[in-house]
C-alpha cells in the first residue's frame, strides 16, 4: 500500500509539471502571435505609405506628360497659323509691291487703288485673318483713304515704329487692339512687313499689317485647358483662354530661365506644375500650368481607394488572427481530451494500455499526415492564385498602356479636321473624315487587344496618309515586307506612336529635301523583327541610348516609353528593342518580338 501510494503522488507531481509547462507554452504562444500580429500590421501600412507615395509620383509624372501633349498640340497648331499668315502677308506684298512703287499720275493711281483694294477683300478671312491695313507713301491719293489704306507719316502716331525698325520679314507683334473706321477696338496679334523703295532704299515703299482676331486663338487654348497661356520672354501674358492675365507676369525668373533654357518640357515646383514649348516666330512660349492642390484634388479618388484597401487588408488581418486564436483555443481542447484519454488507458491493464498507446500513436501520425497534405494544398493553391493575379495584372495593364494611345491620335485627327474645315478645304476634310472613320473601325474593337501585324501594318498606313495629307505630302514611305510575317501577333496600337514620333521630331520639321520613312519586316528563327527608320534631324547618341532603356522619357518621348512597356509584357520579358540614331543622319528603332500566333 505505501508503494502504491508513493507511485499515485510521484504521478501527482509529474502531472502538475506538465500542467506548468503547457501553461508557459500556451503563454508564450499567445505572446508571439501577438507580436506577429503588430509587426504585420506595421509592415502593412508602411508598405501602404510606400505604395501611396509612389502611386501619387507616378499619377503626377503621367499628369506632366498629358499636359506636355497638350501644350506641344497646341504649339504645333499656333506655328501652322503663324506661318501660314506669314506666307500669304509675303505673297500678298510682293503682288501689291510694284503699284507702291510707282510713279503713276492721278488716272493711274485710281487704277492702282482699285487692283489694291482687289488684292485686299480677296485675302481677308483667309486662315484667320480679320483685317489687313496698308500703310502707303504720302503721295499716293488713296494715303488717306483711312479704311484699308493708311499714310506712312501716321505710322508714327500710332505707335507702330518697331515694325519699321525690324530688319527684314515677317515681324510679329504682340497682342494689341486695332480700331478700323467707326467700329469698336478689336483686340487682335498682328504680323508687319515693311519694303522699302525700289528707287530711294532710304525711304519706305509700303507696310503692310495682318491683323488676327485674338479670341480665335483663345479658341485653341480653350480646348488645351483654363490653364494654357502664351507668354514672352520675360514671363508677361500675353493671351489666356478669357483675356483675364494678359499683361500680368505669370512666371517668376527662376521659372523663365529655365523655360528659355529647355525650350520644351515641364517643370514642377512645390507649388505648381508647368508644361511649355518655344513657338517659332518669336521668343514666345505656350505654357500650361496647374496648382499643386488641383493635381491632389484629382488624386483624391485614388488615395481612397487606397486606404480602403488598406482597410481591407486590416480587416482580413483581424480574422486571420480571430481564426489563429480558435484554432489555438480549439488545439488546446483537443489536447485537453486527448490527455484525459490517456490518462483513462494509463489506468487500465498493462496490455490494453500499451494497446490503446499504438492506437494513440497511429492517430496521431495519421493527423500530421493529414495537415501536411492540407498545407500542400494551401501553398501549391496560393501558387497559383499569384500566379492567375500577375497574368490579371499584366492584361490590366496591357489594356491601361493602349488606352493612352488611342486619346492622343484621335485628338490630332480631328484638330486637324477642325483647322481644314475652318481653312475650307472641304475635300480635304471629306477625305481625312473617311480615313479617321476607317481607322476607328479597324482600331477600337472591344476585347482585340492582340493583331496580326497585316493590320497593324494596315492602321499604321492609313495613319500615315492622314500625315501625309495634313503635311502636303512633303515626305515619302517606303515599305519593305516580308510576306511570311504578316500573320504574327502584336499588341495593337504598337507601330503608330514609332511612326509619330519619326515624323514629328525627324522628317517633318527638317531641312532636307527628299524626306523619306522606311517599314522593314522579317523574320530570325523563332523571333520575327520590324524596322521603323527615317533620314531626318536624328538625335544625340546618348539620347537615343537611353531613350532604348525603359521607362525612360526623352523630350517628348511618352509614346515611345508607353509602346516599350506593352510590347515588354506581351512578349514576356524576351522584347529586343533598339534606337540608333546619328544627329543630321536620322534615326532608327528595331523591334524583335517572339513569335505568336492565333492559338498558340
Amino acid at each position: 500500500m505505501k508503494s502504491s501510494g508513493n507511485v499515485h503522488a510521484a504521478r501527482e507531481d509529474n502531472s502538475g509539471s506538465s500542467r506548468v509547462r503547457l501553461k508557459r507554452t500556451r503563454n508564450a504562444v499567445r505572446f508571439l502571435m501577438l507580436l506577429l500580429l503588430v509587426a504585420a500590421f506595421g509592415l502593412l501600412t508602411l508598405a501602404v505609405l510606400y505604395y501611396t507615395r509612389n502611386t501619387m509620383e507616378a499619377m503626377e509624372m503621367e499628369l506632366c506628360q498629358k499636359m506636355q501633349v497638350s501644350v506641344e498640340q497646341t504649339r504645333s497648331n499656333m506655328d501652322y497659323r503663324f506661318l501660314q499668315t506669314a506666307e500669304d502677308a509675303s505673297t500678298l506684298m510682293g503682288t501689291l509691291y510694284p503699284y507702291l512703287n510707282s510713279d503713276a499720275d492721278t488716272e493711274e493711281q485710281l487704277q492702282e487703288y482699285a487692283r489694291i483694294c482687289r488684292a485686299l477683300i480677296e485675302n481677308l478671312d483667309k486662315n484667320m485673318i480679320s483685317s489687313l491695313r496698308l500703310y502707303v507713301p504720302d503721295n499716293k491719293i488713296y494715303s488717306g483713304q483711312q479704311t484699308e489704306q493708311y499714310s506712312l507719316r501716321s505710322l508714327c502716331e500710332l505707335e507702330n515704329e518697331e515694325v519699321l525698325s525690324h530688319k527684314g520679314g515677317v515681324y510679329w507683334m504682340e497682342p494689341h487692339t486695332v480700331k478700323l473706321g467707326m467700329a469698336s477696338p478689336v483686340p487682335v496679334i498682328s504680323c508687319g512687313l515693311a519694303l522699302k523703295s525700289q528707287a530711294n532704299y532710304d525711304k519706305w515703299a509700303g507696310v503692310l499689317f495682318v491683323d488676327l482676331d485674338i479670341s480665335q486663338f483663345q479658341e485653341i487654348f480653350a480646348s488645351a485647358g483654363d490653364g494654357t497661356c502664351l507668354v514672352d520672354g520675360t514671363g508677361k501674358i500675353l493671351m489666356d483662354v478669357n483675356g483675364i492675365y494678359a499683361g500680368q507676369g505669370g512666371f517668376t525668373e527662376t521659372q523663365m530661365e529655365q523655360i528659355k533654357t529647355e525650350e520644351s518640357g515641364y517643370l514642377t515646383d512645390e507649388n505648381s506644375i508647368i508644361a511649355f514649348s518655344r513657338l517659332k516666330i518669336r521668343d514666345w512660349y505656350i505654357v500650361a500650368s496647374m496648382a499643386r492642390h488641383q493635381v491632389q484634388s484629382e488624386n483624391i479618388g485614388t488615395v481612397n481607394t487606397i486606404i480602403a484597401m488598406w482597410a481591407v487588408a486590416c480587416l482580413a488581418l483581424f480574422i486571420i488572427a480571430f481564426t489563429a486564436g480558435y484554432s489555438l483555443i480549439l488545439n488546446h481542447t483537443v489536447h485537453n481530451i486527448n490527455t484525459a484519454i490517456r490518462t483513462l488507458e494509463m489506468d487500465d491493464a498493462g496490455g490494453q494500455a500499451r494497446s490503446s498507446s499504438g492506437r494513440w500513436g497511429k492517430a496521431l501520425f495519421a493527423s500530421l499526415e493529414y495537415d501536411t497534405e492540407q498545407i500542400l494544398r494551401s501553398v501549391a493553391d496560393i501558387v497559383e492564385a499569384r500566379y492567375k493575379d500577375k497574368l490579371a495584372i499584366s492584361e490590366y495593364q496591357m489594356e491601361s498602356l493602349q488606352e493612352q494611345i488611342k486619346p492622343h491620335f484621335l485628338y490630332n485627327t480631328l484638330d486637324a479636321i477642325k483647322w481644314m474645315i475652318l481653312d475650307e478645304k472641304q475635300d480635304d476634310s471629306v477625305w481625312m473624315v473617311n480615313a479617321l472613320s476607317k481607322y476607328l473601325r479597324m482600331s477600337i474593337n472591344v476585347g482585340e487587344m492582340i493583331v496580326p501585324l497585316s493590320e497593324e501594318l494596315t492602321l499604321t498606313n492609313t495613319y500615315l496618309g492622314i500625315m501625309q495629307k495634313r503635311f502636303s505630302h512633303h515626305f515619302e514611305v517606303e515599305y519593305e515586307l516580308d510576306e511570311s510575317v504578316m500573320d504574327y501577333l502584336i499588341p495593337k496600337l504598337s507601330l503608330q506612336p514609332l511612326v509619330e514620333n519619326a515624323l514629328l521630331h525627324g522628317i517633318l520639321y527638317c531641312d532636307k529635301e527628299d524626306k523619306r520613312l522606311t517599314i522593314r519586316t522579317w523574320r530570325s528563327g523563332q523571333f520575327f523583327g520590324i524596322e521603323i527608320e527615317d533620314n531626318g534631324n536624328g538625335m544625340p547618341e546618348e539620347d537615343a541610348r537611353r531613350l532604348s532603356e525603359m521607362n525612360v522619357h526623352v523630350g517628348g518621348s511618352y509614346g515611345v516609353a508607353n509602346v516599350h512597356k506593352r510590347l515588354d509584357i506581351f512578349g514576356h520579358g524576351k522584347l529586343k528593342f533598339g534606337i540608333v540614331s546619328h544627329r543630321g543622319e536620322g534615326t532608327c528603332v528595331t523591334i524583335e518580338l517572339p513569335i505568336k500566333r492565333d492559338g498558340m
